[in-house]
Order: C-alpha cells, then sequence, then structure tokens
C-alpha cells in the first residue's frame, strides 16, 4: 500500500487532483493526497445533452488550459435546465433510460456521460454533478422525474453509481432554483443520495438552492450536506459572509462554495463584475467560486464562446490567489478588525448587483503571515490597515487582478494604488506577507 507521502508525489507529478474530502476544521476542501485544493468551477450545465463528444472534448481541453479544476453539470436535460426537452433527450434524441425506467439505463447516453467525465478526470478536473435537480425532479418544470417515487429514485441512484463508480473525480448535488420546502422532492433527491451511496458512490454532497440562500438555510438538508452552495446575485460577499458564519445543527461549519452568480453575457454584467464577484468572494472565506456563461451552459460550447477576455482575466485571478501559500488559513475581516478604514458601504443579499459596488473585503491569518484585501476602485480609495497583526518584517504587494501581475508597495498602515489595472480597471488585489508569525 503506498504512503501518504508516495500519494502525494503522485499527484503532484501528474497534476491530477479533485476535490476528494473536506478539511479537518470544515473550511475548505483538499484531494486525494490531503493537501487544499481551490475549487475554479465552470458551469456548462446541460452539456451532456447539448453537445456531441468531440465538442465535448474541446470544452475539456480549453478549460484545463485555462485553469479550471471543476465543473458544474445536470445528468439529465430539461428545457429549463438547458436541454432540448423536457424528455431528457439529448440534442440528437438520446433518451437516458429504456422504457422511461430510471433504474435501466440506456448505455448509449450513459456512454456519453461517462465519456465527458473521463475527459474530465484525464484534465484534472472534478465533476459536480446533479443527479436529479430542480428542474428534472420537480412539478413546476415538468420534469421527468417528477413522478417517480422514492423506490424508483434510489434505483436510479444505484444505477448511476453502478455505471459511474470508477470515476474518482465525481462529487453530488440536487436541487438548483428549488426553495427546499417540498417534502415530496426532498424526499426523492434523499433516496437518489441514497441510491448512489448504497451503490458505492458516497461522495461528498450538497443542495443547491433558490436566489440568496445557501444550502444551510433549510433543516431539512442542513443536517444533509457535507458543504454549503452559496446563492446570490447580490454582491458576492454579502452571502459569502453568511455561508461562512453558519453550522450544521451539530455545530459544524463546512466549506462555503460561492456556487452562482450573474453570468458572462448577462445584460450589464462587465468583465470588472465578473472580476469583483470571485475575488469578493474569495476573500470573503469561499472554498471557491463557479464561473458560468450565458452563451455556453444552455448550448453546446463554441470556441468563441470558451476563450473571452472575462475568461482569461478571471483564470489570471484565480491563479494568482490559489498561489498563495496559505490561502486555506484566511479567515475573512467581516468585523473591520484588520481593514480600518476605506471600506466603503457595505451592501446586503437583497436585490440584483451590477455595477457600482466598491466594498473593500479582505480577510488575514491568524498567525499573521498572510493578508489578501481585495480594492475593487484602488486608484480613488485609501484604505487602512491595522499593520500590527502582521508578522514582522512584513511585505506588501499589488496584484493586477487581470493578468497577475506583481507590483511592489510601501509598507504601512496606508494604502492607495495610482494608475489602472492592465485592462484599464481601478480593481487590484493587495497582498501582505511576512515569514514570521506574529
Amino acid at each position: 500500500m503506498p504512503t501518504s507521502s508516495t500519494r502525494k508525489i503522485a499527484v503532484r507529478a501528474t497534476g491530477k487532483r479533485f476535490v476528494k474530502k473536506v478539511s479537518r476544521n470544515g473550511r475548505y476542501f483538499v484531494d486525494q493526497a490531503g493537501d487544499p485544493i481551490l475549487v475554479k468551477g465552470d458551469s456548462p450545465w446541460a452539456i451532456l445533452v447539448d453537445a456531441s463528444t468531440a465538442q465535448m472534448d474541446s470544452y475539456v481541453a480549453t478549460r484545463a488550459k485555462q485553469g479550471f479544476n471543476a465543473a458544474l453539470v445536470s445528468l439529465l436535460g430539461n428545457v429549463a435546465n438547458g436541454g432540448p426537452s423536457n424528455s431528457g433527450a439529448t440534442y440528437d434524441g438520446v433518451l437516458p433510460f429504456v422504457h422511461g425506467n430510471p433504474g435501466r439505463l440506456n448505455d448509449r447516453y450513459w456512454d456519453r456521460v461517462g465519456h465527458f467525465i473521463r475527459k474530465c478526470r484525464h484534465a484534472g478536473i472534478t465533476v459536480m454533478a446533479y443527479p436529479l435537480d430542480g428542474w428534472t425532479g420537480t412539478t413546476d418544470y415538468s420534469g421527468l422525474a417528477q413522478d417517480w417515487s422514492n423506490a424508483q429514485a434510489r434505483a436510479y441512484g444505484k444505477a448511476v453509481a453502478a455505471r459511474l463508480s470508477r470515476y474518482p473525480n465525481v462529487i453530488w448535488a440536487v436541487g438548483g432554483d428549488y426553495n427546499g420546502v417540498d417534502p415530496a422532492v426532498n424526499a426523492r433527491s434523499n433516496a437518489v443520495l441514497k441510491g448512489l451511496a448504497a451503490g458505492g458512490m458516497n461522495r461528498l454532497s450538497t443542495i443547491q438552492l433558490t436566489l440568496n440562500q445557501t444550502s444551510y438555510d433549510v433543516d431539512y438538508w442542513a443536517k444533509r450536506i457535507d458543504f454549503s452552495f452559496v446563492y446570490s446575485y447580490a454582491a458576492t460577499y454579502t452571502m459569502m459572509e453568511s455561508g461562512y458564519r453558519q453550522t450544521t445543527p451539530a455545530g459544524d461549519h463546512l466549506p462555503a462554495i460561492m456556487g452562482e452568480t450573474h453570468y458572462e453575457s448577462y445584460q450589464g454584467v462587465t468583465d470588472l463584475y465578473l472580476r469583483s464577484q470571485a475575488a469578493w468572494a474569495l476573500t470573503s472565506g469561499a472554498a471557491g467560486e463557479f464561473y458560468g456563461s450565458e452563451d455556453v451552459w444552455d448550448a453546446a460550447p463554441t470556441s468563441r464562446n470558451l476563450r473571452t477576455t472575462a475568461v482569461s482575466q478571471l483564470s489570471a485571478l484565480r491563479k494568482a490567489f490559489g498561489k498563495l501559500n496559505g490561502w486555506q488559513r484566511l479567515v475573512p475581516d467581516y468585523s473591520s478588525h484588520f481593514i480600518t478604514g476605506g471600506r466603503g458601504t457595505k451592501g446586503d443579499a437583497s436585490g440584483e448587483y451590477v455595477s457600482g459596488d466598491t466594498y473593500v473585503t479582505g480577510a488575514i491569518t491568524r498567525d499573521g503571515t498572510l493578508a489578501v484585501v481585495y480594492v475593487p476602485s484602488a486608484t480613488s480609495q485609501t484604505i487602512t490597515l491595522d499593520t500590527s497583526q502582521m508578522g514582522r518584517g512584513y511585505t506588501a504587494r499589488w496584484i493586477d487582478p487581470t493578468n497577475g501581475a506583481r507590483v511592489a508597495a510601501p509598507t504601512g498602515t496606508s494604502y492607495t494604488k495610482s494608475g489602472a489595472n492592465a485592462a484599464g480597471g481601478p480593481d487590484w488585489l493587495l497582498v501582505l506577507r511576512s515569514d514570521h508569525r506574529r
């Protein structure tokens, strides 16, 4: 049996790291070697029913090169989740089940599912799969599973597990635009998860509820989740704070991911908006975040729609943040103990954010070896910091969130950035580092 260190060497050598477990403190994810892994997700919801295998291959190869390490997909299609029909059929008419029996999987359909997951595995991409979601599993959207009994749902879960259990890069989610309060829908979704577990795929799982909710917000699910899916179209720091502070009924913290915000190409959404949503989340306690595109989630992805300026900038931001030694130990500064001035006006979780919010977010490790502050308008905002919380001899630098470039900054208690970033925008990340514990 390989030792832990051998496993770590193997994972690092191949670069094929997947979300495997929750950290001991419940704040982030670890990979199969036990190392922290930051979720850098995409949301191609209906790719399994909208795309050919060749198009899937192109998608996976492109996203892997761009640094994505997670993809969110529905295993069954519905018009509301981006699919071509409510029958669950693919773009070319292939149905998921034999004679509509959820316990009998159609090989032709599920071969494509396996193909996508296998390609993601080879590329080091974790697939957050929805075996049943809020569209396929409810009457609200005439979903194909709306009338399944719990026994049928469990049989479906077992059948899927028998098909996919060899893939280590799969975790589960249910729900999606679902308020979580229908007992029949809850029981049906939970029966699918139980079937998956009984079939050998007892993986990390969560539920996506609806706008401005976290997975903790419904008691039935709060005691069943392994991590929290945060869903908000407001500025992401608002709901991320809720997700980070919440605990399970047993009093445990769980990782909170920023699972859904506005997508690229939505009216009024700019590249700055997308950068801000990611940076606010990462400096507010997120264990990772998911990006989405209006041009990708409900259609076969094209090269043009995958290779956008926004994605290039987001990839640079994620790479820069993920390379910070100790990012997983950052504690959000919600109470302004570290960022003592210049934060601006804090928004709330109601309504929708499109532009104009310049609230400063940040986090610092308890030992003072690392602090990260996101300043949305650094060229006009001056922030003050209590740098006594940093270890001695700390250094400061600005990181351009559009390309990852670093610029040294003089140390002190007051910071402002002269000059726009490479994209002509006003936002910058400020990073303070020390080799000494406070």
